[in-house]
C-alpha cells in the first residue's frame, strides 16, 4: 500500500510489527508518510475508526482468529468499505474464519472474486448490505428452523413432531380410536416429565 501511495490504515497491537514495516520502508527508500499505524486491537479501534468521511477501497481482515473477532472485524470493516470495493479474508481454513466465508457467499451484498491459496478470500462489495427484517433477509439463516444444534435423537423427533401431532389428533376423531389417542397424549405427557 505504501509503494502505491495511498492512504493506509495499519491496525495491529503488536508494536514490532509496525516497526518491521517501518524500518522496511526505511530501508528501501519507501515513504510511511500516508501510512497510520493503529498499535491496538482492531475490537478496540473499529467501532470509533474515523476515516473523516472517506471510504474504504480495499480492506484485509487477518487478525485474531479466536471466535467471534473475525465478525468484529467484518461488522466494522463493512461500514466502511464502499460499494465496488474489495475485501480480504485471509486463514479460511480456521473454522472461526471459515463460518465468516459462509455468510459472506451467501449474502447478496457480496460477490465472490476468488480463493487464493486454498486459504484467502476476496470478495467485492456489491451493494451496501440492508436487511430491513433483520435474520429474515439473510440467505445464511435461510435453513429456519434449524435443529442441527440438538443431538441426532432429538433432531429427528423435531422433524417428526408435526406428523405426529397430525397422527394425534386425527386418532382423537376417530371413535374407535379416543382410547389410542389419550394414551398417546399421555405417553408424551410422561416423557416430559422424565426428560425434564
Amino acid at each position: 500500500m505504501a509503494i502505491a501511495g495511498c492512504d493506509h490504515v495499519c491496525i495491529s497491537p503488536i508494536q514490532k510489527e509496525h516497526n518491521r514495516i517501518q524500518r522496511y520502508c526505511s530501508e528501501h527508500g519507501i515513504s510511511t508518510g500516508r501510512i497510520r499505524f493503529i498499535p491496538m486491537t482492531s475490537d478496540a479501534v473499529l467501532p470509533s475508526l474515523d476515516l473523516r468521511g472517506r471510504k474504504l477501497d480495499f480492506a484485509l481482515i487477518d487478525g485474531s482468529h479466536a471466535f467471534p473477532d473475525p465478525f468484529i472485524d467484518y461488522y466494522y470493516v463493512n461500514r466502511h468499505l464502499k460499494v465496488g470495493g474489495l475485501l480480504a479474508v485471509d486463514d479460511l481454513n480456521i473454522s472461526s474464519v471459515g463460518l465468516l466465508h459462509s455468510f459472506l457467499v451467501t449474502d447478496s451484498a457480496y460477490e465472490i472474486v476468488k480463493i487464493d491459496e486454498f486459504k484467502t478470500g476476496l470478495y467485492r462489495k456489491v451493494r451496501e448490505t440492508s436487511y430491513p427484517r433483520g435474520w429474515l433477509d439473510q440467505k445464511f439463516n435461510s435453513k429456519y428452523p434449524d435443529f442441527s444444534f440438538l443431538d441426532f435423537g432429538m433432531r429427528v423427533r423435531q422433524r417428526l413432531q408435526p406428523l405426529e401431532w397430525r397422527v394425534r389428533n386425527g386418532l382423537g376423531k376417530v371413535p374407535g380410536l379416543r382410547h389410542a389417542y389419550h394414551w398417546i397424549k399421555n405417553s408424551s405427557k410422561r416423557r416430559k416429565r422424565v426428560s425434564v
